[in-house]
């Protein structure tokens, strides 16, 4: 049902959004979480409605809860340059992980891209040119820290490059970290 969704334009990219002088916001777009509160709205309308006592059909129930569950959630990254930290935030409404990372423990920020299906694999020396017409090329915006670790905040097809790029420029001019452009990640 997700994947049909995403198809029709429910989108799971993050959006920016400016908080506060040096705060750069990403998170999910309102329209993701409208889409399923609404839908779970109708279906708890339907449900009412057409109520009979004799039939007992719990589907209808796990829609709306899984609908309810998918509205509630959240994701977002906060780049605050004043507090030199970066917050990642994902869970339900107001019960959320939290993980903070100092930008001073960050070494760059890195945009590369990888064919579906070769991740973690040994790179060959024409991945791109020899990738199979069903395997679609990502391109991938990660935080990378000083010990090499990297942490990813999104991951979209090279078709919407543009718009990763335009994150990519925003997170650099915040944290004031170099970007790299990193042609084959298989990390």
């Amino acid at each position: 049902m997700l994947k049909i969704l995403l198809s029709h334009g429910v989108k799971l990219n993050l959006v920016q959004r400016h908080n506060a002088a040096g705060t750069l916001v990403f998170s999910l777009h309102r329209g993701f979480r409208v889409f399923f509160l609404l839908f779970a709205g109708f279906l708890v309308a339907v449900l009412v409605t057409s109520y009979d006592p004799a039939d007992s059909n719990t589907g209808p129930l796990i829609l709306i809860i899984g609908c309810l569950l998918f509205g509630f959630y959240n994701e977002a990254w906060i780049f605050d340059a004043t507090a030199r930290e970066i917050q990642q935030q994902h869970g339900m409404l107001f019960l959320f992980k939290r993980k903070i990372i100092s930008m001073d423990d960050l070494e760059s920020v890195r945009l590369s891209r990888f064919v579906k299906g070769e991740v973690g694999m040994a790179p060959k020396e024409t991945d791109f040119q020899k990738k199979r017409f069903f395997q679609p090329t990502y391109q991938k915006l990660s935080l990378i820290t000083k010990d090499g670790k990297g942490i990813v905040i999104e991951i979209l097809k090279t078709t919407q490059q543009e718009i990763l790029e335009e994150k990519a420029k925003a997170i650099v001019s915040v944290c004031q970290l170099p970007l790299i452009y990193a042609e084959d990640d298989f990390s």
